[in-house]
């Protein structure tokens, strides 16, 4: 949708918009899923939803989201909004949750479904409809998945960041920050805040966009992480804009989150994309990793005792501004990990290198992940 012209634009404008992102999308979705999650431009929130009934931003734009992403809606393997909307919208697939292995997937819509009674809602106007309040208690309390991750564009719907914003009002009950709890007051009956929901049901990272840029940061055990932008040739306007929000971890970069689920572990890489042009001089790489953390141990317990492999060169050691390495083609590196003595991993590459200018001397490994096993070499760091 576009909720730059919200009362102006028409169904058939609206129609077009969705259409030409297709060969776009198209372009990953031959191998990945692709799933919508809300936002603040689509102009689906309740406000656009009343005006003029039938015929709006909303009705048009739900309806032709639909058409050409169908969400995932209410079954045997999702569940979600089980609501029926009239003008030929039927299920809105607005909302929705699914596990898959070990992990839980929530999907919130933090603009529709009795949220949005203004156009841009603040402190208590915005909540997130009792309905979808009591989906996700449930959904989070029903589910004995390892991991629980939750996405939603935005915190509250409003604002900017990410941990400050979720101490706050509906979403975690202050009035403001470092003032008093006022939850049960402007939300009378319900159970209690949704970050407290987070806490008491074990989430493990928040996803939420919104801000172009890439920020880590937790709260009471919970991890908020903002995605960063996926097609910046600055590289720099959500950071520039939007990382005075944040309290720790913020990266600017172009680039997109990939989400590793193991079976002791989560591991978390900010995967960096440039322009063909801003590649030339060899500084910047293509999925070079920008950031990574991880959730539990991501250390293979087979992996502990480093290995050496003839065909496998690691130069220099010790090393300086950068690690090289040489193997044979018959046993190529299909993914190589720097770690740290504790097992923490501080840079994930399927390149031939890593760069070290920003990493503190000491004893690393190098974990190396190839067609006939894993190779663990170690590595010193010393400038």
């Amino acid at each position: 949708g576009d909720d730059h012209y919200p009362f102006t634009i028409t169904t058939g404008e609206l129609d077009t918009l969705h259409r030409n992102y297709r060969p776009l999308l198209g372009e990953v979705c031959h191998s990945i899923p692709f799933y919508v999650c809300l936002g603040n431009h689509e102009g689906e929130s309740d406000y656009y939803y009343n005006q003029n009934p039938g015929n709006n931003l909303c009705v048009w734009g739900t309806q032709w989201r639909k058409y050409y992403y169908p969400n995932p809606f209410p079954n045997s393997f999702y569940s979600g909004n089980t609501n029926n909307e009239p003008y030929g919208i039927g299920q809105p697939e607005n909302y929705y949750a699914w596990t898959w292995g070990d992990a839980l997937f929530v999907v919130l819509d933090v603009y529709r479904d009795q949220c949005d009674t203004s156009a841009k809602p603040k402190n208590w106007d915005w909540t997130l409809g009792y309905p979808q309040y009591s989906w996700l208690k449930t959904t989070l309390e029903n589910s004995q998945a390892k991991y629980k991750f939750v996405f939603a564009h935005h915190i509250r719907g409003q604002g900017r960041g990410g941990i400050l914003e979720a101490q706050l009002n509906e979403w975690g009950g202050l009035q403001t920050l470092g003032g008093a709890n006022t939850f049960a007051a402007n939300r009378p009956g319900w159970a209690k805040p949704i970050h407290q929901l987070f806490i008491d049901n074990g989430v493990t990272i928040f996803f939420q966009g919104h801000d172009h840029v890439f920020a880590h940061e937790q709260l009471n055990g919970i991890i908020y992480q903002a995605v960063p932008m996926a097609a910046d040739s600055t590289y720099q306007i959500g950071f520039l804009a939007n990382a005075d929000s944040y309290v720790s971890d913020t990266v600017d970069g172009t680039g997109h989150i990939r989400v590793s689920v193991k079976n002791d572990c989560v591991q978390v890489d900010y995967v960096k994309a440039y322009l063909p042009a801003d590649t030339v001089s060899g500084i910047h790489h293509n999925r070079d990793i920008g950031f990574t953390y991880n959730v539990g141990n991501c250390w293979p317990t087979a992996t502990l005792t480093p290995q050496a492999e003839p065909s496998l060169i690691v130069f220099p050691n010790p090393a300086n501004e950068q690690i090289n390495w040489k193997v044979s083609t018959d046993n190529p590196i299909l993914k190589a990990e720097l770690l740290n003595p504790l097992g923490q991993c501080m840079r994930i590459t399927n390149q031939s290198y890593f760069s070290t200018a920003d990493i503190n001397n000491g004893l690393y490994y190098i974990r190396f992940s190839t067609r006939q096993g894993v190779v663990v070499q170690k590595i010193i760091i010393q400038k």
